[in-house]
């Protein structure tokens, strides 16, 4: 069993990521039928820029 911990660079590299806009997954969820409040919480020192976002079905 591999753990996170246990991964070589070179398997961590090869993996698939599938990473999407803030600006797309709010035009899909919007138009899947949820609401979003417009609040964008980065935590400070996150170097990947990730966001939590408050969304709530219409």
């Amino acid at each position: 069993m591999i753990r996170d911990h246990d991964e070589s660079w070179t398997y961590n590299a090869a993996e698939l990521r599938h990473f999407y806009s803030l600006r797309f997954l709010d035009n899909w969820l919007s138009n899947s039928g949820f609401l979003g409040d417009g609040r964008r919480l980065y935590q400070s020192g996150d170097p990947t820029h990730n966001a939590l976002m408050v969304y709530r079905k219409a």
